[in-house]
This record gives structure tokens, sequence and C-alpha cells, in this order.
């Protein structure tokens, strides 16, 4: 493999790891603050950084799950493909439906007592995701702009990077500290 293909690789691989960390830490960060009010009352300073050090810990390993997931799914599902310009957008959608779908049903169904209408809906709420991935595919397949448009919303959001990356390792350290006392 020749250097310039692995560096590209490389990049393509940081975009998609920056779109989903994006996603994913944003999506932790903002419902974090709607406890925050009342952790403030009852919770330390310690237990609060506790908190968010476990919170980032647990999204980096989020977003490397979906960055495998997505590069087995450009293997497996898309290997014709292979060669073709796209990947960062195929991974984009994905992700992004994933994603979206979950953070759907969340807000959709927030109490404990719409348990079971979640569970009852669970089947055919997948299958419409299945089929707007699908159709999104098959657009940014064909459609040139907005290929273009999806992996330079990749490559803007990885930028966001510079902050979620030290944000975990500040996270590492403190579930660290918080385990060896």
């Amino acid at each position: 493999m020749r250097p310039s293909t692995w560096r590209l690789q490389q990049t393509e691989l940081l975009a998609v790891f920056g779109f989903a960390a994006f996603l994913v830490y944003s999506w932790s960060i903002v419902i974090s603050f709607y406890e925050l009010p009342s952790w403030l009352h009852y919770l330390s300073l310690t237990q609060l950084a506790a908190i968010y050090g476990y919170m980032f810990i647990v999204d980096f390993a989020e977003c490397l799950l979906l960055l495998v997931a997505t590069q087995a799914a450009e293997l497996l599902l898309f290997r014709p493909l292979l060669g073709s310009p796209g990947s960062v957008a195929r991974s984009v959608i994905l992700i992004g439906v994933f994603l979206g779908t979950a953070m759907l049903r969340l807000v959709r169904f927030e109490y404990f007592s719409e348990l079971e209408m979640f569970v009852q809906s669970e089947v055919g709420w997948w299958a419409v995701a299945v089929v707007v991935a699908g159709t999104a595919l098959t657009v940014v397949h064909r459609a040139e702009p907005i290929r273009r448009l999806l992996e330079g919303l990749a490559d803007r959001t990885a930028v966001l990077l510079i902050a979620y990356l030290p944000l975990t390792a500040i996270g590492g350290i403190i579930v660290m500290a918080r385990s060896l006392a």
C-alpha cells in the first residue's frame, strides 16, 4: 500500500470518527446539562468530575465501536463500491441514521411508564431507520454534491476532536485516580 493511500485512509477514518464523536459527545453533554442543576445540590465537585470522566470514556468507546461498525459495513455491504469515492459519506449516513434514530427514540420515550410502548414499537422503528438509511445511501451514491456536503461535514466536525480527546484523557486520569483511591 502506498503511503499517500494510507494517509488518505487515515484522514477518512479521522473524519468518520470525528463525526461520530460530534454526535455522541454533544448528545451526552447536552443531556447531562439537564441533570446538572440538581447534581450541583447534592454532589461534590470530585463526584461531578467523576461522572463526566466516566461519560467521556464511554463516549470514546462508543465512537470507536461506531467507527469499527461502519468500516465493517463498508467492507461487507459496500464491497463493490470500495474503489469508488464516498466511503466517508456512506459512513456519515450510517452513523447519522443510527444515532439519530436512537436519539429520537430516547426523546420520544422519555419515561419509564412508556417502556411497554417502547418495546412494542422496536421492530417498526428500526425498520423505518433501515429504509431511511437505504434511501439516503442510494441518493448519496448518485448525487455528487450531497456526497461532498457530507464529506465536508465530517471534516469540519473532526476539528472538534481537539476538545473531545483531551476531555477524554482528563476523564481517564480522573477515573484512574478514583480507582486507585
